[in-house]
């Protein structure tokens, strides 16, 4: 007999996770999550060095969400953070993206 093992949604490995950014430039980031039921919905944020903003300009497709975002000031870089959902619960961990400066050194 096979039962299957129904889980929250947790980050798809090998995902791009470093965007050199201008400030006024469109970036698309992608965030994929592996998920069992397979219907997920997302939630988006930026945490940067003074506090956390939901973000709300992204479509989402499956276990496939892509948010297109635009840094306007310095405080718009830093880690832009995506949690999948599906009927089991919420992702524990979020995927992380980092976005920096064009340009800027690590």
């Amino acid at each position: 007999m096979f039962f299957a093992h129904l889980d929250t949604p947790t980050c798809k490995a090998s995902q791009r996770t470093l965007y050199g950014v201008a400030r006024g430039e469109d970036v698309n980031i992608t965030c994929e999550v592996e998920s069992d039921p397979k219907d997920v919905s997302f939630r988006w944020a930026l945490n940067n060095s003074v506090e956390n903003v939901e973000l709300q300009n992204f479509t989402s497709k499956g276990p496939r969400s892509v948010l297109t975002f635009t840094p306007r000031t310095m405080l718009e870089f830093g880690a832009v953070l995506c949690w999948g959902q599906n009927a089991v619960g919420v992702q524990k961990d979020p995927c992380v993206a980092r976005i920096i400066p064009a340009g800027k050194l690590l």
